[in-house]
Order: structure tokens, then C-alpha cells, then sequence
């Protein structure tokens, strides 16, 4: 039976491979591996907790978050690179949000994938990145964490995610579709660490082993049973931080040896983020159009 245009089990390998309807391409990919998220158990910090913008809040947590984002290759053989960008869903001319400019100024960012130029690799800003939740397992009131991070990412990096409602998939069964996130709750996340709350990457596409300018898609995992704990305890900014985190990963940002970055690999009471996320997001949300 005739292949339609798509992806479908490498029958030379492990992975996906796309078949253009008449012949099997030389485009692969796999899976995105994971960002983790780790946390020691709460307790009261060794110093007083920062506050950043006025919020009044109060932590006394130590969150720590360690990993390094490692992201399958897509390996482009010879073949028409253009059938191949419109049938992975790239297009658009415009922005659908103005390029942010932060009003602050620092170099505590790092950015955890460039291209050959230098630039870091990003999502199409001319593009809505649609955001799905499952909540089985989660905490009742996930809207009330889930959606400010939304909103504060947004806000950061000029890239507009949308809440695009709630969904039966897994981080086993995430979507590599263009533009597509996935925030789940899991019993068990892919992580080696007993400790880790959440993980999370992007895809990205490499040719000849350097990376294409966009991501493709993200998903966080986030762990069942600390976020259902934690709504108990009424620590909604914990659980917002956290999101903010991993989503900060998703958007291609990394770790920095900087405690007042909400992107630091340690946290002992940051929930907003600092000024060298602010610039770290701006830039990842001012890449150009696909189209």
C-alpha cells in the first residue's frame, strides 16, 4: 500500500523517518531528551529569600534545578528542502506580538542551542505556540499556576502562547507537531534523580549536524505527586516558579551560575524572573519568521 506524505518507523533504524509519498527522504528524527527539575525538601533558606518587583512573597523553599537540555537531530540528506518545510507546518510572514525590549540590561543567560551565525536557535515568533495541559494526576487547581507562567512567558519573550485546553496525551506520546507544547502530569518522570519535579527540552532540526534556526516542538512533565502536595500547602508561587523554569528550558534558555536569575541551576527563593531572564527571553522570542 502507497505511503502518503509523513512520518512513519524508520525501516533502517531507530526513530522516524518522513516519506515524501513517493520515496523514503533522507530526514530522521528521534525523541527530545529531557531538562530535569530537582528540589532538596523544604525548609526554611540558610539567608533571607529574595524579592524581586514588590510581590511580598515570602519563600521558604530551596528549589534546585540542574540539567542540560539534549535535543534529537533531524538529518537532512539531499532531497527538496521546501515540500519538506511547508509538510512540517513552517510558515508565516509576521510577528503576532511586537520584539521586547526588557528596560534592563545583563548577561546572566545562556542559551542551550545556537546555529553556525551564533544565533540561538528559537521558536517562529509568526507562529502561536499552542499549549495543552493534561491534568490527570495533577493538582484540581493547575489552571491557577499554569496559566500566570503562560502569561509571564509571554510577556518576556514577545512569542504568543496560547492555552489551547486540556489533552489525553503523555510525555510518552507527545506531539512533535510545529508549534506544539505539552505540560503533563507524571507518575514517574524520565529523569535518573529520585528528586526531580519536572522535566522538560524542545526538538530541534540539525543539517549536516548544525542546528536549524527554529525549535520545533516542547513538552514539561511535571511530578504528580510534589505539585499535588504542593497545592495542599497553598504554594502556588512554587509551583508557578517551576513552570516558569522549565518553560524558560522549553524556549531554548539554560542555567546560569547567577541565584538571582529564576533560570539559576539552585533556587533558594526566586519566583520572578531576574533581569538576565528577561534579556535571555527577549532574545529568544525576537528570532525571525519560518516563512
Amino acid at each position: 500500500m502507497p505511503l502518503s506524505r509523513g512520518w512513519y518507523p524508520d525501516p533502517s533504524g531507530d526513530g522516524e523517518r518522513h516519506h515524501d509519498g513517493t520515496r523514503w527522504t533522507g530526514v530522521r528524527r528521534g525523541v527530545s531528551a529531557p531538562v530535569d527539575t530537582r528540589f532538596r525538601p523544604w525548609s526554611p533558606p540558610t539567608r533571607k529569600p529574595r524579592r524581586q518587583w514588590g510581590t511580598g512573597l515570602a519563600v521558604v523553599a530551596a528549589i534546585v534545578v540542574v540539567g542540560v537540555v539534549a535535543v534529537a537531530g533531524l538529518t537532512f540528506d539531499a532531497g527538496p528542502a521546501a515540500p519538506l518545510t511547508r509538510s512540517l507546518g513552517l510558515g508565516g510572514s509576521d510577528r503576532l506580538l511586537p520584539v521586547v525590549e526588557p528596560g534592563v540590561t545583563s548577561q546572566s543567560y545562556r542559551f542551550l542551542q545556537e546555529t553556525d551565525a551564533g544565533d540561538p536557535v528559537t521558536y517562529d515568533p509568526c507562529e502561536p505556540l499552542l499549549v495543552e495541559v493534561n491534568p490527570e494526576g495533577g493538582p484540581a487547581d493547575y489552571l491557577r499556576f499554569v496559566l500566570p507562567a503562560l502569561a509571564e512567558v509571554q510577556d518576556a519573550s514577545g512569542l504568543r502562547l496560547t492555552y489551547a485546553g486540556t489533552s489525553e496525551r503523555t510525555w510518552d506520546t507527545q506531539s512533535q507537531e510545529q508549534g506544539s507544547v505539552l505540560i503533563s502530569f507524571e507518575k514517574r518522570l524520565d529523569s535518573d534523580r529520585a528528586d526531580a519535579v519536572g522535566v522538560g527540552g524542545s526538538l530541534v532540526m540539525t543539517m549536516d549536524g548544525a542546528a536549524l534556526p527554529h525549535y520545533v516542538s516542547g513538552a514539561v512533565a511535571l511530578r504528580q505527586d510534589w505539585f499535588v502536595a504542593a497545592s495542599r500547602r497553598g504554594e502556588t508561587a512554587q509551583q508557578q516558579a517551576v513552570v516558569m523554569h522549565e518553560l524558560g528550558h522549553v524556549l531554548g534558555l539554560g542555567h546560569v551560575d547567577d541565584p538571582d536569575q529564576l533560570m539559576s541551576a539552585e533556587n533558594d527563593g526566586q519566583t520572578a524572573f531576574g533581569a538576565g531572564d528577561l534579556v535571555g527571553l527577549a532574545l529568544a522570542g525576537a528570532g525571525t519568521c519560518a516563512g
